[in-house]
């Protein structure tokens, strides 16, 4: 498919769907699941200020226009407050990068505070969401849903979804992610490709 064509297609997707219709449609989606909407209640008792979703349940969820099944949930979050309050059947473990995991049977949530995000640690940056965005190791990663204005960020996630194509948004951070999978740069970008039926670039 030429450039031209590519061009003309997505043009044609913006037109018949923007970043609000979008939004909209994930609100709804994540409405009807139950496992969300309990991980909602369990961020809301223990965190204040401003709060994204991020991750495969946003994503996944407007490509394949389901969640039904999603447990497993990632948001990161403004202000944790000081004491953390642990829901009945649920447990405490730190994740892989070392931020807080909520874990009951099948289900988990993650809670990454915007300023321990690890490429805003490490590059220095201000704790911004647009930080986030601007340096995730993948373009797919490159996209959240603000859970109080319900409105969708990331047009580099966005774009993805469009293109059906994964590529590296950040070297430095895919490196460092490969390195915690123990996995080679190509393999990343293929498995993902695979997970979601999309082709990838290197």
């Amino acid at each position: 498919m030429s450039c031209f064509h590519k061009y003309i297609i997505v043009t044609y997707f913006l037109m018949k769907q923007t970043k609000d219709e979008l939004a909209e449609q994930l609100r709804e989606l994540l409405e009807k699941n139950e496992c969300y909407q309990e991980a909602l209640k369990i961020v809301k008792s223990n965190f204040h200020g401003k709060v994204w979703l991020i991750g495969g349940a946003v994503y996944k969820t407007l490509l394949f226009k389901n969640c039904n099944q999603t447990k497993d949930f990632d948001f990161i979050v403004e202000s944790p407050n000081k004491e953390i309050v642990l829901p009945e059947g649920w447990r405490i473990k730190n994740n892989r990068f070392g931020t807080l995991k909520f874990v009951s049977e099948m289900k988990e949530i993650d809670f990454v505070p915007l300023k321990e995000v690890i490429h805003i640690k490490s590059k220095g940056l201000e704790a911004t969401i647009e930080n986030y965005l601007a340096y995730t190791p993948l373009n797919i990663h490159s996209i959240a849903y603000d859970i109080k204005k319900k409105k969708l960020l990331g047009e580099i996630g966005i774009a993805a979804l469009e293109e059906k194509v994964i590529r590296v948004n950040d070297f430095e951070m895919a490196s460092k992610m490969v390195g915690k999978y123990g996995i080679s740069l190509r393999e990343m970008l293929k498995n993902k490709a695979q997970e979601l039926g999309f082709d990838y670039e290197l």
